[in-house]
């Protein structure tokens, strides 16, 4: 029995990186209002309550209504987030740690979104012309905070706030509230007993919609100097989250001819394009020539050789954004030639072998038949035998068999 076979045992690694409990990007952005904005500041426009007063005199004067309007100032600020990663340590992972790193740099990011939404909503605004004014929250808008939790009478209570100020029924509205208060719901039976409402307020052990407000859970609501948490009862025009862009009206966002990224698509769809007009990828058929030739993946035999070219060139096509065609090693008969050639379901033809002039070189004359050849031979080597010509609508490329003359000559 071998005493040195535990050098042998397998040590069972994960391959994939868990993210421990965290609040997984912003859960206030959905419930305000988002606008993009370009510069350092941006102003919003307010207009309010005016009231249309009975005509009681037929030649009477037209009466000129002083309409409320106020402003409100927005300044941007910036955000960063960034980890450094060493080759060394990345080279002992069986993960790659990019993706779950910018992950949790993405979800940093949402969380600091309610971090400033929750400071600007219990802070100051800055009002007039230019922003030079201030305006705190008037205090007709705020619930007195004592020791008896979230409770039905403050939450009847907030409604009635809204209803006083002529909010709109139809208004989202939404309560961002801590742990604290979900059990404080979650305790009161009037609150979560079908006997006591017809509509489920449960959902998963949640408290997610009561009295028209939209619960949202957040830990990162602040406190008064007692410790109490300042929840907050908004509707989802009363705050606005500004974020910069970096393309403006008129912008060219996409150049014609560019070939289109997955980056590019969700840069289209982030500013409301879900179709456009684009040319499909070329379709290019190969046509491998040589008597000699044998399948890829074959053993060399004889006078006979591996294809290579194929595999290099259905590489290259697809890099450069091309669709193979299927296709069929071809030995070096004409008919056989002439009959891939003259198939239409191609854009792009390209012969590999038979482009030079020996006596089994029939690609060149075949071409000049079907359509015409417009060059043959270039002044480089390797590469010397290419050539180039056309039939019909397609273009057809000579590239010799020599797999580093092929390359040179595709990459020409």
């Amino acid at each position: 029995m071998s005493t040195q076979i535990g050098t042998a045992f397998v040590q069972q690694y994960k391959t994939n990186v868990m993210y421990l409990s965290q609040q997984r990007g912003s859960r206030l952005r959905k419930a305000v209002r988002v606008e993009m904005v370009t510069g350092e500041s941006a102003f919003f426009d307010r207009i309010g309550t005016t009231t249309a007063r009975e005509r009681t005199t037929r030649h009477g004067d037209t009466p000129v209504m002083d309409t409320p309007h106020s402003r409100r100032k927005l300044d941007l600020k910036d955000y960063e987030w960034a980890d450094l990663i060493d080759k060394q340590d990345e080279v002992r992972l069986l993960a790659d740690p990019k993706s779950t790193y910018a992950q949790a740099g993405a979800w940093a990011m949402g969380r600091a979104m309610d971090d400033v939404l929750i400071a600007a909503a219990n802070g100051t605004a800055k009002t007039g012309k230019d922003g030079s004014g201030s305006q705190a929250l008037p205090s007709g808008q705020k619930i007195i905070v004592d020791s008896s939790g979230l409770t039905k009478a403050k939450l009847i209570e907030a409604s009635e706030i809204f209803n006083l100020n002529d909010v709109d029924p139809e208004e989202p509205k939404f309560m961002a509230i801590g742990p604290k208060q979900v059990s404080d719901m979650l305790n009161d039976t009037t609150i979560t007993s079908a006997d006591y409402n017809q509509i489920k307020l449960l959902y998963d052990g949640k408290v997610v919609h009561f009295m028209g407000f939209d619960f949202i859970l957040s830990n990162r609501l602040g406190v008064d100097g007692s410790g109490d948490r300042l929840c907050l009862a908004f509707t989802k025009q009363a705050m606005v989250l500004g974020i910069g862009e970096d393309i403006r009206k008129g912008d060219t966002v996409l150049a014609a001819g560019r070939l289109l990224r997955p980056q590019d698509a969700a840069l289209l769809a982030s500013i409301g394009v879900a179709e456009l007009p684009c040319v499909r990828r070329p379709r290019v058929r190969l046509v491998v020539t040589g008597d000699e030739l044998l399948p890829a993946g074959s053993q060399p035999s004889g006078v006979q050789i591996v294809d290579s070219n194929s595999v290099m060139l259905r590489g290259l096509i697809d890099r450069d954004g091309g669709v193979t065609l299927p296709f069929e090693l071809l030995p070096d008969e004409p008919e056989r030639i002439r009959e891939a050639l003259s198939a239409e379901d191609a854009d792009v033809v390209l012969v590999s072998g038979g482009s030079s002039v020996g006596r089994e070189d029939h690609a060149p004359r075949l071409l000049a038949e079907l359509g015409q050849l417009d060059f043959h031979g270039v002044a480089m080597r390797p590469s010397s035998p290419s050539g180039v010509g056309r039939i019909g609508d397609r273009f057809v490329f000579l590239l010799p068999g020599n797999p580093v003359s092929c390359l040179c000559a595709y990459e020409f």
